[in-house]
């Protein structure tokens, strides 16, 4: 296997796992992923089929930590977890990878992790000193997504695997819990419904943009890491960004797919674009600031406006938009000013607006669901 042709891809949540890492294994990672694209067959890094799976392999990130790596292709692969390496061959049938049936994307869950996390109780007290009577055990509570059927779950895509772990789910800090190592799209239609929405409207508004526009292979692994729904980075600049931007840095990488949509959509006219407090409306106008720049002609330097209501806010965009322009080269002026417009039609002199932005209620899943309730509307998109 040579290493000129060798694509490297780093998953969403893997970058997540990673965040939580000690800063010199970061730096470790990074230095494993130019070794890996040289060659992955280099002794020093160990790479070899874990027991149990075809596509599943372990590699040496330095004496502790290990990546775990699908093979989509030759020389196609994709990180979906680093564990210190006493954590990598314990519980091997724990680990599960799918194609989404519903959004096309490729799913990686640790079942062992998850148990441990979400549904182990904690250690119990010593007893009580004996007392003379005591009351009746209330009874069991009711899991929290009795009423829904595995079918109607995994026909909203929840991955399968979970539906097990979701079956065992009676309160809330368990349900949020799960969400955090979830697949993305698995926690978004658990939050929908426990927030009460009907079925249909989760189908519609959380499922449905997100779908894949055709049929599914799911045995395809490298078309599925194609499709936005596998939220993924390849370069070195990118991956860096994510490991040491935190929040921003990784909102420069990874897009939720309903936000890519926005970004990247071709509009008739003016496009409003809304949504609460944390979902995420200027990470979406400096990524279509981007858009727009990158889509100029050689030689153009057309300028992007991008405008907003708030002076402070307008220092911070251009603070942003200049670092991002350091790393990516971009070609053209972008000028911040502290005043209103509207996102106007694509490939013009015309203004991204960016309305400011909040944290979210929620560690997860909230943002993603105002997104996609604003991304169904065919024309003008608002709340």
């Amino acid at each position: 296997m040579t290493g000129k042709n060798v694509t490297l891809r780093l998953l969403d949540k893997a970058d997540r796992e990673i965040l939580k890492l000690p800063r010199p294994v970061k730096g470790a990672i990074y230095d494993f992923q130019h070794k890996f694209k040289t060659n992955p067959d280099s002794a020093g890094l160990r790479l070899k089929q874990l027991q149990g799976h075809d596509k599943l392999h372990s590699a040496r990130v330095n004496d502790e930590y290990r990546a775990l790596l699908l093979r989509l292709a030759d020389d196609d692969w994709l990180i979906v977890s680093v564990k210190h390496r006493k954590d990598v061959y314990a519980h091997l049938d724990r680990l599960t990878y799918s194609v989404n049936r519903v959004t096309g994307g490729i799913e990686y869950v640790d079942l062992q992790v998850v148990q441990e996390e979400v549904l182990t109780p904690a250690a119990p007290r010593a007893p009580a000193p004996a007392e003379p009577a005591r009351p009746a055990e209330p009874a069991a509570p009711e899991p929290l997504f009795a009423k829904w059927s595995e079918e109607q779950l995994t026909d909203l895509g929840v991955a399968p695997s979970l539906v097990p772990v979701i079956a065992a789910l009676t309160t809330e800090d368990q349900l949020l819990g799960l969400v955090e190592y979830a697949p993305q799209l698995t926690g978004e239609v658990l939050l929908a419904l426990y927030d009460g929405k009907a079925y249909d409207d989760v189908l519609e508004q959380v499922t449905a943009p997100v779908a894949a526009p055709e049929p599914v292979d799911t045995e395809d692994f490298r078309a599925a890491a194609e499709r936005p729904a596998t939220i993924v980075t390849t370069t070195d600049d990118a991956l860096r960004e994510a490991l040491e931007g935190e929040d921003f840095g990784r909102w420069k990488v990874f897009l939720h797919p309903t936000q890519a949509k926005l970004v990247t959509r071709d509009y008739n006219g003016p496009a409003r674009v809304g949504g609460g407090p944390g979902t995420g409306k200027t990470i979406v106008a400096l990524h279509r600031v981007k858009h727009l720049v990158e889509r100029l002609p050689a030689g153009r330097t057309k300028p992007v406006l991008l405008t907003t209501y708030n002076k402070n806010l307008a220092a911070d965009l251009r603070s942003r938009l200049s670092a991002w322009a350091a790393r990516t080269c971009c070609r053209a002026s972008r000028s911040v000013m502290s005043t209103s417009s509207r996102c106007g039609p694509s490939g013009r002199r015309s203004p991204a607006t960016a309305s400011g932005s909040s944290t979210s209620r929620r560690r997860s899943g909230s943002g993603a669901r105002s997104w996609t309730s604003s991304a169904r509307t065919a024309g003008t998109l608002s709340s």
